[in-house]
């Protein structure tokens, strides 16, 4: 069965989050939502619903094929350059990758695992793989301070993949 690809808003008491899911039809969203919110620790006050798959066109179907026709339920995100990622499963919880590259230039990469960081990271650079670069990975929660740390959370538990940005207003994700 060929899946379909959804916006998902969740309306929480404090925030409200908007992600993708990938599922065969609407109604199978509220477990997957339910359950990734007992483990996060989070319940929702209302969800919006609205297929997405039907409408999206050029660049922004990039991998959505191939995501469709895997038939694996879960949570996904767009990366730029990349297409279509999916979370790991069962809890879609990403991650937070510090990349230091040997010219001493780091940045922030949420994303579901190593592999996914490093393409994002690469990606945000203009980097065509001809080129031989080296970097290493750190722990991204090392060295934010007591705000940063509380503000990541949403990121890491409802999130996009992409390379994240901490300015005064909070974070942001590819812009």
């Amino acid at each position: 069965m060929r899946m379909k690809l959804f916006l998902v808003t969740i309306e929480m008491a404090d925030d409200r989050h908007p992600v993708t899911i990938v599922a065969p039809h609407a109604e199978g969203l509220m477990e997957l939502v339910r359950a990734h919110l007992a483990e996060v620790g989070g319940t929702f006050v209302e969800l919006s619903v609205m297929r997405i798959d039907n409408t999206l066109s050029g660049d922004a179907r990039l991998g959505l094929d191939q995501l469709l026709d895997t038939g694996l339920v879960g949570f996904t995100s767009f990366a730029e350059g990349l297409g279509w990622v999916q979370h790991i499963a069962p809890v879609h919880r990403l991650k937070l990758y510090r990349i230091e590259a040997q010219d001493g230039s780091q940045a922030h990469v949420v994303a579901p695992n190593k592999d996914i960081a490093a393409a994002v990271w690469a990606q945000s650079r203009g980097l065509s793989g001809d080129e031989p670069i080296h970097f290493r990975f750190a722990d991204g929660m090392a060295d934010l301070n007591d705000e940063q740390r509380d503000g990541i959370r949403a990121l890491l538990d409802f999130g996009s993949i992409g390379v994240a940005t901490w300015t005064d207003d909070g974070w942001s994700v590819g812009d």
